[in-house]
């Protein structure tokens, strides 16, 4: 069990789909040192856990060297006419709704610098490695911004009024 042999103890999510299944592997074809480390759900901030077990699985990717993540969820929207339900967005920039961020309390070296740069969070290389691919594929990506909140509950109309507020800022 990953779970024990990473001394990651505590109630599963109880978000539904959210197993915490870890599967580590070769994609076919590829080098042994080309590995994929693929994640069915996490724990969220919401149900009470702290920011830096949130982001466990990012720390424990970046330790068996992993260089780039592919994240996707599931989530709302503050701006509709810019989206279609089976719409792919690709994100090239997010705001921070909440001061919970993983960069909170102590600072352990082996993770990286203590204040990393932001300027290209999302590498426009990979962005447009994906936009390409996804051509090739036939869909388009729809390029936008990810507003994080903490959750669980939707957001109020005001909230979303005042983020589209902030959206057409940017």
């Amino acid at each position: 069990d990953i779970w024990a042999e990473v001394n990651v103890t505590g109630r599963a999510s109880n978000v539904k789909g959210h197993d915490r299944t870890l599967v580590i592997g070769q994609i076919k074809g590829a080098s042994c040192e080309d590995l994929v480390m693929a994640l069915a759900g996490r724990e969220h901030m919401y149900e009470d856990i702290p920011a830096d077990r949130a982001a466990f699985f990012v720390r424990l990717g970046q330790r068996f060297g992993v260089k780039a993540a592919i994240i996707s969820n599931a989530a709302g929207i503050v701006t509709p006419k810019t989206l279609s339900p089976l719409d792919i967005m690709l994100v090239h920039a997010h705001l921070e709704q909440d001061s919970s961020g993983v960069l909170r309390g102590g600072h352990v070296p082996g993770w990286g610098t203590r204040f990393p740069h932001m300027g290209d969070l999302y590498s426009a290389r990979l962005r447009k490695f994906a936009q390409e691919k996804a051509a090739e594929l036939g869909f388009m990506l729809v390029n936008g911004v990810y507003v994080r909140k903490l959750g669980p509950q939707y957001e109020q109309p005001i909230e979303v009024y005042q983020l589209r507020k902030e959206i057409r800022l940017i």
